[in-house]
């Protein structure tokens, strides 16, 4: 999901509005292909077989499947949506918001947060989950900040109660 994110968003400038039309499309597939729990894939082949986690087996009968996931798949998806509906036409982009935002708003729910009440994400340091290496801090410390991604996805209601803008980033209440 990472990885489409930044090639679709960095390239979208350079192409048409069929290929802007055929992102949304193959967004809307790889959400449509949440697991049971609402964890979205990491990545899916075209035969619908989709990879949930990195670093562990994410399906039966292995010990702990349904806890296997990939820490920012979720965080992505949302600032993969939230490209999308920010570069559709305004109804289009309100509709696709309100179409996805149960899908996601689950795959937030479904990612492991901090067991102190932080709301962070957190990787269990004793079956850590971090396959690459931006995310080192992950293991070593649990935490990350996702809160940001909770507010892109809430309509942004938080940072507007504080003021901040966010440029780039249209909200839907």
């Amino acid at each position: 999901m990472r990885d489409g994110f930044y090639g679709i968003s960095n390239g979208w400038p350079l192409v048409n509005e069929t290929a802007h039309e055929e992102y949304a499309a193959s967004a809307e597939w790889m959400y449509n292909h949440s697991r049971a729990d609402g964890m979205l894939a990491e990545m899916c082949s075209p035969d619908g077989h989709c990879v949930y986690g990195q670093t562990c087996v994410d399906k039966p009968p292995a010990p702990d499947w349904q806890k296997c996931q990939t820490l920012d798949t979720a965080a992505f998806s949302v600032k993969f949506a939230a490209h999308l509906w920010n570069n559709m036409e305004e109804s289009v982009g309100a509709e696709f918001y309100k179409k996805l935002l149960p899908t996601l708003e689950r795959a937030m729910s479904a990612t492991t947060v901090a067991p102190d009440g932080s709301g962070l994400l957190w990787s269990n340091t004793s079956r850590p989950q971090v396959g690459y290496g931006f995310q080192d801090d992950e293991v070593k410390s649990g935490a990350a900040g996702f809160s940001f991604y909770h507010c892109i996805l809430l309509g942004c209601a938080v940072f507007t109660d504080l003021k901040i803008d966010l440029p780039l980033v249209t909200c839907y209440a």
